[in-house]
């Protein structure tokens, strides 16, 4: 579940919102209202928040100034700073806003909200991994292909390191997403990272590799559907 708060004074402002969120996110959330900056940082005390919509012009204090006590408070998740003056784009800087919207509010705009923060917890995810015996978390946006050589796995990076792990494809493949794909027994691509593919073969960081002939339709598609879904969220934008 993903909790969401909403501060705003204005009523109208606050449902038409409340509305917007529930229409657009297609997981399961909850949604919380609140008049006044006391109540939402008392609130955010009990329970977590993922997302916190904030009002900057309220009637005894400016959403900039409960944005700063939720950071002083610890609170680390996202902030989107609402405000009918573009006027306050440098303190939405300060205080680390995942976006500053100008109302009035309308689908669009909330919409592209959702894509910041699916965009930003993707490139945020993480694989743990066991390097020379100490324990690092990897982000999967930084793994170009895996390779496995034996008991040993070969991780190449987009910078263009390498990194060697014990472990089998099979068990580290149950700890990726969906943007890995196995193109045959010994590799796993990064769709990020795929330069080209025909019908035989996937080239990625200038290698070429084969795909298995029982997974060519399989893995065509799916870098299909990769980029369509891509070029979507772009689309969106």
């Amino acid at each position: 579940m993903i909790n969401i708060a909403i501060c705003d004074d204005s009523r109208e402002d606050s449902e038409e919102i409340k509305r917007g969120i529930a229409e657009i996110w297609h997981e399961h959330v909850s949604i919380h209202t609140f008049a006044s900056g006391k109540d939402l940082i008392s609130d955010a005390q009990k329970r977590e928040y993922h997302l916190i919509f904030l009002d900057i012009f309220l009637e005894n204090e400016t959403g900039i100034e409960i944005a700063e006590k939720l950071r002083a408070d610890g609170f680390a998740e996202d902030i989107v700073l609402i405000s009918t003056s573009k006027e306050f784009g440098p303190e939405a800087f300060e205080i680390n806003a995942l976006y500053y919207l100008v109302k009035p509010l309308n689908r669009e705009k909330l919409r592209e909200v959702k894509v910041r923060l699916d965009d930003k917890r993707r490139d945020q995810m993480t694989v743990r991994i066991r390097v020379n015996g100490r324990e690092q978390d990897l982000r999967f946006s930084l793994i170009s292909y895996i390779e496995s050589a034996h008991n040993n796995l070969h991780i190449y990076l987009k910078n263009g390191s390498m990194v060697s792990i014990r472990g089998s494809l099979y068990d580290f493949e149950q700890s990726l997403d969906s943007r890995f794909l196995k193109l045959n027994r010994g590799i796993i691509v990064n769709m990020e990272a795929i330069e080209e593919m025909d019908n035989e073969n996937c080239e990625v960081a200038g290698c070429k590799f084969p795909m298995s002939r029982s997974r060519r339709m399989e893995c065509r598609q799916a870098y299909t559907d990769y980029l369509f879904n891509l070029t979507a969220g772009r689309d969106k934008r």
